[in-house]
């Protein structure tokens, strides 16, 4: 995709807003070991920029760093960089162009780069889809020893390297071939998990300088097409499990089931046009058909499910049937300002079988979890499953409630009521509206009502109706058998939860050896949360490590390791690999006093 853009000379006597947009986030399942921020990238008075990088931790990344990078897309051109990197091992500073999945294309980068190891060399490459060119250059002096220019020139046959104005490499695509999609141009600093760079060694920060950056265009080469567009958009359906495009959406397209099956869907929009892409502070989403949606982005990539690190779309399932859209363009934050641009478009999924929804009766399937709830301490306890023993040391007098939690989009979209059905020492019948949907009332989250439940045996049915008070056809239906006794299993003193941080789903009670598959998720935002089962515990204290390290302790419940504004719980992206959790309980706030119980568990995400 090529977003036309002009020439530019960047010498940094400030920073253009118009043109640079100064990185906030954190590449949390990447081998980048840094995470960005904006008060790291610092203008001088002599028209130099100065990106730091600081060994100190932010977003659950241990070091951090700086980045800008454009708006606008470059294309086949002189890219040049006047810079003094830093001399640090396990440091690199870098210059070079970049878009990917999330932008829209594939990989596509060229790169300047200078790593601390030692500041002698440049190190050069290209990527193209997985394809990938790279060398190394002697440079006869110490690039962090005072300002070089460097530059290359990219053509649809050749890359070429220069180095104080000195031709010093020409790539022919004779390895791999040459990028073929325009990128944002980027600087940046960071460390991580790297070989060429060593292990960082600095004790609290180093820099690297950029006195000029600019870029000239190769006006006589034909650049590829633009995609089809609406309005100034182009409007994107993405597969976010496999990150492919599934389709640019057009008013009135037809999208078949079949180019993505059950897959986790987003609508990602790139704004076309020049100006209106650094003008727009928001972008508004309102959806309304067979899914209600409004969302307000403030940052690219535009995303309808939201993105948490600039990198990952966030999906989920799209259920078949018409839908009506219209995307508004904002010059101010969360939707103030004036209305830059503003299009309404319509399309539908249709189902593989070509029946949509309404056309005929849908199969009673549960898409839903139950849950055992503490109404004092706002606790999951449990999720309950078929044959689940509660153990009465968890369930307090006059606390416990059972929730309903719509797990898929599709079936809470449609749903209008619930009637829920308890057979047992404890008998109830209910029929429910509104979340929470709760057995034994509620008046929001905060007030859920609470009964006591007895030993003994129990049958809960739920069943998820199309129309309001009951009525209507039945869109999911569930019993289950569950006891409320002496649990004779062995207890570690806590519950822990695996939780969708996106939706505020549970997802799966956790143990010690478990294995979680991320794939079959249905989000990347997630979250552990404990329960207590000793009701004199005031705070919990938790450590995860390994691939992702993050360690808090919890005064007020729900005990999440990540934090929330219940019941809003905020989350990470977990990376593959092993992990170990540490959990314990303490009769005292800010994790002080006795020690009730304590977990150490090992932990794998594939």
């Amino acid at each position: 995709m090529v977003l036309e853009a002009p020439p530019f000379d960047e010498t940094f006597d400030s920073l253009d807003t118009d043109i640079w947009y100064v990185s906030s986030y954190t590449n949390a399942d990447s081998y980048i070991d840094t995470s960005w921020s904006p008060n790291n990238a610092i203008i001088h008075d002599e028209g130099v920029l100065e990106l730091l990088l600081e060994k100190e931790s932010r977003g659950g990344k241990p070091y951090t760093g700086a980045e800008i990078q454009t708006y606008d897309f470059y294309g086949y051109g002189r890219y040049e960089v006047t810079m003094q990197a830093s001399g640090e091992e396990g440091v690199n500073s870098s210059f070079f162009t970049y878009t990917g999945d999330h932008l829209g294309d594939d990989w596509n980068e060229i790169d300047i780069e200078i790593y601390g190891l030692d500041p002698t060399k440049l190190h050069v490459a290209y990527h193209n889809d997985g394809e990938t060119f790279e060398q190394e250059i002697d440079l006869g002096f110490d690039a962090s020893e005072g300002m070089h220019t460097y530059a290359f020139e990219w053509r649809p046959d050749s890359v070429s390297w220069y180095v104080d104005g000195e031709l010093v490499l020409v790539e022919e695509a004779t390895i791999a071939p040459v990028p073929d999609v325009e990128g944002r141009i980027m600087a940046s600093i960071w460390t991580g998990w790297n070989s060429h760079l060593g292990e960082p060694t600095f004790e609290t920060s180093t820099s690297a300088y950029y006195d000029e950056i600019s870029f000239t265009p190769f006006t006589d080469i034909e650049q590829p097409p633009a995609p089809p567009l609406i309005g100034d958009f182009a409007v994107q359906l993405v597969n976010t499990d496999t990150d492919e495009i599934v389709a640019y959406l057009q008013d009135g397209m037809t999208i078949d089931r079949d180019l993505f099956g059950d897959a986790n869907l987003t609508v990602n929009v790139i704004a076309y046009d020049r100006d209106l892409r650094t003008s727009m502070r928001t972008l508004g989403f309102d959806v309304t058909g067979a899914l209600e949606k409004h969302k307000y982005e403030q940052y690219a990539p535009w995303a309808l499910f939201g993105d948490p690190d600039r990198e990952t779309l966030n999906g989920q399932q799209m259920p078949d049937g018409d839908y009506q859209m219209t995307l508004t363009a904002y010059s101010g934050w969360e939707g103030k300002g004036i209305v830059l641009e503003e299009q309404s478009f319509d399309f539908t999924i249709e189902p593989a079988d070509g029946i949509l929804p309404g056309e005929e009766e849908p199969e009673p399937d549960a898409g839903f979890s139950l849950l055992l709830y503490d109404s004092a301490t706002r606790e999951v306890k449990a999720i309950l499953d078929d044959e689940t023993i509660v153990d009465t040391a968890e369930i307090a007098d006059d606390r416990s409630n059972i929730l309903v939690q719509l797990d898929d989009p599709a079936l809470a979209a449609a749903t209008r009521s619930l009637v829920m059905t308890l057979d047992g020492p404890v008998s109830r019948s209910i029929i429910e509206g509104a979340a929470p949907y709760a057995l034994f009332g509620d008046a929001g989250f905060t007030k859920l009502r609470g009964v006591t439940l007895p030993e003994g045996d129990y049958t809960l049915t739920v069943s998820a109706m199309s129309a309001k008070r009951g009525e209507g056809s039945v869109l999911a239906e569930q019993t289950i058998d569950f006891s409320v006794g002496h649990d004779t299993s062995d207890s570690d003193g806590v519950t822990v939860f695996l939780v969708d941080a996106e939706n505020d789903h549970f997802l799966t009670e956790l143990s010690d050896g478990d294995v979680i598959d991320l794939s079959a998720l249905p989000t990347t935002e997630l979250s552990i949360v404990v329960a207590a089962d000793d009701a004199a515990t005031e705070s919990v204290s938790m450590a995860l490590s390994g691939a992702l390290e993050f360690s808090r302790t919890e005064s007020v419940e729900p005990y999440a390791l990540f934090g929330d504004s219940n019941p809003d719980f905020r989350g990470q992206q977990f990376v593959p690999g092993d992990y170990g959790l540490e959990i314990s309980t303490h009769s005292r706030d800010g994790g002080s006093g006795s020690t009730l119980a304590s977990v150490d568990w090992d932990l794998a995400f594939v």
